[in-house]
């Protein structure tokens, strides 16, 4: 960043991206704000492992893009196998949205993604087009909010985003 201009190259194309594509002030912004305080995220192998998922998401078919993404949100928004689907949608949407409606919306919304996701893995054509990219955007959100925060949530950070949803936890 110089002179509140960024540059940056893509080290390899990816699908739907193109090279000159430009940011806004507010995005330049954030990433002045947030870029040195996330470095330390880097030793965290969870949150390793689910950019490197989601990064190599778009090198083969959407079905196998959208498996890897869901894998990735698995990583973070799960300690158990038991109702993984339950588990995972719900932790992502406590952990996105505050307490309300909107809450409840996002949960419902991962739910069909999460569905897109599993007809993917077991072999089915995915019926939602968009499911990869709207997947990817859900992950890069929460990759987003946890560099905000500065840590990758605990599964006591998740139980108290969604049991006491009087306080919001950053």
């Amino acid at each position: 960043m110089r002179d509140g201009e960024v540059r940056a190259r893509l080290l390899e194309p990816i699908r739907r991206l193109n090279e000159g594509t430009t940011i806004g002030r507010e995005l330049a912004e954030w990433l002045r704000d947030n870029w040195h305080s996330s470095l330390h995220l880097s030793d965290n192998e969870t949150l390793m492992f689910v950019l490197g998922a989601i990064y190599h998401s778009h090198r083969s078919s959407e079905e196998l893009g959208l498996v890897s993404v869901w894998a990735a949100l698995e990583r973070l928004f799960s300690s158990n196998a038991a109702e993984l689907k339950y588990r995972v949608c719900t932790n992502i949407a406590a952990f996105l949205e505050p307490p309300g409606e909107g809450r409840y919306q996002m949960f419902k919304y991962l739910t069909k993604l999460y569905d897109a996701r599993s007809a993917a893995a077991h072999g089915s054509p995915v019926k939602r087009n968009a499911a990869y990219m709207d997947s990817a955007s859900i992950a890069s959100q929460a990759i987003l909010r946890i560099i905000e925060l500065g840590r990758v949530p605990t599964k006591d950070d998740l139980e108290k985003e969604l049991l006491s949803p009087s306080v919001r936890h950053d």
